[in-house]
């Protein structure tokens, strides 16, 4: 028979460290699991961000568009009669920031509640399309338009600037 006295005596000496190795351990993979949750919650930010920027570039894309086909019906357009078409009086950039006093922009319709989207257009200059500068020649005349088109999302700070140059 074997004896258990040496054993009940082993036992009287161990200090815990079982315990405290444990408590590190856990203690550690508590830190990784927050961090692992921040780590989730910041790519779920970044996501939605992108996916709002998405959409205002895709409203600022379409009232671009809209410019543009408002530009290409066959009636004449007048700077006076449009509020959102301007004559080269204006100097070159004066739209770029989507904020000009002054002057009136149309507004476009947008794919969401949240996204509000305007444009502007302004006529530049008139190209002759044939190459010859004969006396007596008629040349077809082209009007240039910058068409400068803003989308703006109420959620967040996200603003696109759209611009197109336009020939009729």
């Amino acid at each position: 028979m074997v004896s258990k006295l040496p054993m009940i005596q082993m036992l009287r000496y161990q200090q815990g460290a079982t315990l405290i190795v444990t408590m590190i351990f856990l203690v550690l993979l508590t830190f990784l699991g927050v961090s692992t949750i921040q780590d989730t919650a910041l790519e779920e930010k970044m996501a939605a961000n992108m996916r709002f920027k998405n959409m205002v570039f895709q409203d600022a894309e379409t009232a671009l568009r809209e410019a543009e086909e408002l530009l290409s019906q066959p009636a004449p357009l007048s700077v006076d009669a449009n509020d959102w078409l301007y004559d080269d009086g204006y100097p070159f950039g004066v739209f770029d920031s989507c904020a000009s006093t002054g002057a009136s922009w149309a507004s476009a319709s947008a794919s969401n509640a949240t996204v509000k989207s305007w444009y502007v257009a302004q006529e530049l200059s008139v190209l002759g399309t044939s190459d010859s500068a004969e006396v007596g020649v008629a040349q077809d005349e082209q009007k240039l338009y910058r068409i400068t088109a803003c989308a703006r999302s109420d959620n967040t700070s996200a603003l696109v600037v759209l611009q197109s140059t336009f020939s009729r």
